[in-house]
């Protein structure tokens, strides 16, 4: 009899240990599916306003609180990939959110997520070849704000002050994939 007390308790103990690191959001698994949106975006701080259109498809892992995204956004001067990955840890949300072809790698992301909005704050570093052996190393500071209202996932994107890439705007339809 003791012996099953104490493997009840230790169940109990477990169970309530995982559900305190639980994501603790509707909208992390509301935003499990593909989405295609077209928005505005300033590629960097001299150039003009221009149009952007994403398709990315994001999967949520529930056992890991973990969401992955995979995608690619295209306007008329770049094409550019986009992997990426964050975990939800009860309303904190952290990771290397997002890793974008030929631009940087984010070194640390960590953010909020409540019901329907996130809000993320990014370091990025990006790297560029300036001759045969040298390169540049820039650090940049991003912010990301998202919801999802009415079955559209809405993103904003604002770079720091000295950053490479300067800012976008979407809202994004998810796809509903056809029977």
């Amino acid at each position: 009899m003791r012996n099953l007390l104490t493997i009840f308790l230790s169940m109990a103990l477990l169970s309530a240990a995982d559900a305190a690191y639980a994501c603790k959001s509707d909208m992390f698994a509301a935003m499990d599916g593909m989405w295609r949106g077209t928005g505005i975006a300033r590629l960097s701080k001299n150039a003009s306003e221009e149009t952007i259109t994403c398709q990315v498809s994001i999967q949520i892992n529930e056992a890991q609180d973990r969401l992955t995204s995979k995608g690619k956004c295209v306007s008329r001067s770049i094409v550019r990939k986009l992997d990426g990955w964050l975990a939800c840890d009860g309303r904190r949300l952290s990771g290397p959110f997002l890793s974008v072809e030929d631009v940087g790698q984010v070194q640390n992301a960590d953010g909020t997520i409540d019901d329907d909005s996130l809000q993320l704050d990014i370091l990025a570093v990006s790297r560029r070849k300036i001759s045969n052996q040298r390169f540049k190393t820039t650090e940049n500071h991003y912010q990301v704000n998202a919801r999802i209202d009415d079955e559209k996932l809405h993103v904003e994107f604002i770079a720091g002050e000295d950053a490479d890439f300067q800012a976008f705007s979407m809202a994004m339809d998810r796809k509903v994939k056809q029977p």
